[in-house]
């Protein structure tokens, strides 16, 4: 039986160095991290990291792509152990902007 897959973008893969915060209510950092984004889309990216992320947790996160920094706010959807010892967060994006979207738009659309 398939698997259904119910996101809005495709997925491309990548191996994108990301800085992230993780934000309280007040939008104050109060854990810092690096990682890697292992795929991106417009809508999101699967943040692959050494310590573990909560679920729900709001990011203030910056990619490398390419020469430009691309800075975004997202949710921490899921987050799982990999086989690999590494923690896995779907992150979703909510809030980024328009020049910034199109970094990541022109980095989709040379990756497919």
């Amino acid at each position: 039986m398939a698997i259904s897959d119910n996101r809005k973008y495709s997925r491309v893969g990548s191996f994108v160095l990301t800085s992230y915060d993780c934000l309280n209510d007040d939008d104050e950092p109060f854990h810092h991290g690096m990682g890697r984004a292992l795929n991106v889309s417009e809508g999101g990216i699967c943040l692959e990291t050494h310590t573990p992320i909560d679920a729900h947790d709001r990011l203030s996160i910056t990619m490398m792509i390419g020469d430009d920094l691309v800075e975004v706010n997202g949710r921490v959807v899921y987050c799982d152990l990999s086989k690999d010892e590494k923690y896995r967060s779907g992150v979703e994006f909510l809030q980024i902007e328009d020049s910034a979207m199109q970094v990541l738009e022109n980095y989709i659309g040379s990756r497919i």
